[in-house]
């Protein structure tokens, strides 16, 4: 048996390692029972992590899902469920339920095996022990979340885990059930990303046309995303008021804070872009990313602080920008995809080891989900959550300090059991991340021991994940923060 694992784990994943990020998903199991969470997600959660121990003591590997060896990333299932409970149980219920339901299919499709029907049988239990209906709504969920996530790993191999392919999918799933006009912009995304494209005017006056047509939609769901929570009405968007919302939007202090430090900081990134291609410092394409979470942290912090609805419009459309782009490098004619290889090449890292440079992308979404709050109402009147706060404190904030003080002094320092990650690194980055929520809690009034749990979490994450962590972090904190 010895000589089969050792045959089947890369060198460079030892059984330590590939028990190492599991950590994080009991950690997460034993935060959510003792803050009290509903057990209808913990025990899904629970079925979950047994299944993914039962699979890494049997050396298996999906088919198109990024790394070697086994599916690590189970506590991923949790993160969306978990936000959700407290707006919509039966949904979240529904969510976690179907989030296994995939990856227990998942792995009939890749062997049936005596313990493949056991980890069928731990889904009954949970099923059971949760009350779960087999209802049509049930139904559609667990087809969606299959179809949706077999499609993203087949159409961006090597490119997201199988884990990562299910929290997007329940990412698009909540938007959705939030916000029913979601669907036609994913229906669109969905039929750009099969087409090839060809340089011609009907091509761009196509995506053009396109782009026009989604402007009141986006609109929507950035404007439902920020007042929603508030308690305000907001009409459907075929009522929506174009004047109402540019009348919103070119406020004079939004115009300031675009022109005085939004514009500045993007001419900075491109001019810092061209200096260290120019250059090419050893160590240069690191720094460059690190410096890009501080710039995107100072964007979001300013613009939270400023005007949450100007960032939350802002994000919205460069979130679309951030996709056509990405769609373009792949799809696009060779010397317009050649050229942006080259630009976005610094922003890869040792997870874009497939056809999609995702990285960036989970960057932008691990600081805007926070903010947009999956379209859920909140339930207090306040202007800002806490919650929208979790992305600029996790990612912004503190995974650049873990980066650059354990890249700096780590090795004077013991590192994370089966990990490479430094202990001083994780200490500053908790460090930094308490002294900006007890600022934040002074400025908002909140309790500032609503980090403490959260955030030492968080950094327990980032010491331990393979997953892609900017969007990963800061969905953990905040699902464990109070909205």
């Amino acid at each position: 048996m010895s000589e089969k694992v050792s045959a089947q784990i890369p060198p460079e994943k030892s059984t330590t390692t590939l028990l190492a990020e599991p950590i994080i998903g009991w950690s997460l199991l034993a935060a959510l029972i003792l803050t009290g969470s509903s057990p209808s997600v913990w025990i899904f959660l629970l079925g979950t992590l047994l299944v993914e121990l039962g699979v890494i003591l049997k050396i298996d590997k999906l088919p198109g899902s990024r790394g070697e060896g086994p599916p690590t990333g189970a506590w991923l299932v949790a993160l969306v469920p978990t936000i959700l409970l407290p707006h919509d149980s039966n949904a979240a219920l529904c969510l976690v339920g179907g989030s296994f339901t995939t990856f227990v299919l998942f792995l009939f499709m890749l062997e049936i095996s005596v313990s493949t029907v056991a980890f069928a049988a731990i889904w009954f239990i949970c099923a059971h022990l949760t009350n779960l209906t087999f209802s049509l709504y049930f139904f559609a969920i667990c087809v969606f979340l299959f179809f949706l996530s077999a499609e993203l790993l087949a159409d961006f191999p090597g490119s997201l885990t199988l884990w990562e392919a299910i929290l997007l999918t329940q990412i698009c799933l909540v938007f959705h059930i939030n916000t029913s006009l979601f669907i036609i912009p994913l229906l669109c995304f969905y039929a750009v990303e099969r087409f090839k494209m060809v340089v011609s005017v009907e091509t761009f006056g196509t995506l053009f046309a396109a782009f026009i047509w989604l402007l009141p939609l986006l609109a929507d769901l950035a404007d439902r995303a920020q007042y929603e929570g508030n308690g305000e009405y907001y009409p459907p968007v075929l009522q929506l008021n174009p004047s109402s919302l540019i009348r919103e939007l070119v406020k004079p202090l939004n115009i300031l804070l675009v022109t005085t430090l939004w514009a500045p900081l993007c001419i900075l990134a491109v001019l810092v872009v061209a200096c260290v291609r120019e250059i090419g410092v050893e160590g240069s394409m690191f720094n460059l990313r690190k410096l890009f979470h501080f710039l995107a942290g100072i964007v979001y912090s300013t613009g939270l602080l400023v005007s949450p609805y100007l960032l939350s419009v802002a994000s919205t459309f460069v979130l679309v920008s951030f996709c056509l782009i990405e769609w373009v490098r792949r799809k696009g004619p060779s010397p317009v995809s050649t050229i942006l290889n080259d630009i976005l090449q610094p922003f890869r890292d040792s997870r874009d080891s497939g056809e999609l440079i995702f990285t960036p992308i989970a960057l932008l979404l691990g600081l805007s989900l926070p903010i947009w709050n999956f379209c859920i109402p909140l339930p207090t009147q306040t202007d800002v959550s806490p919650r929208a706060w979790c992305g600029v404190v996790t990612i912004a904030l503190g995974d650049s300090i873990a980066a650059l003080v354990g890249r700096r002094w780590g090795k004077y320092w013991l590192r994370w059991p089966g990990t490479h990650r430094t202990l001083i690194g994780s200490l500053a980055s908790f460090a930094s991340q308490i002294l900006l929520w007890s600022a934040l809690s002074v400025l908002y009034d909140w309790p500032w021991t609503t980090g403490l749990l959260p955030l030492s979490i968080g950094v327990l994450a980032e010491a331990y994940t393979e997953q892609i962590d900017n969007l990963a972090i800061p969905l953990l904190v905040m699902c464990l923060t109070p909205a």
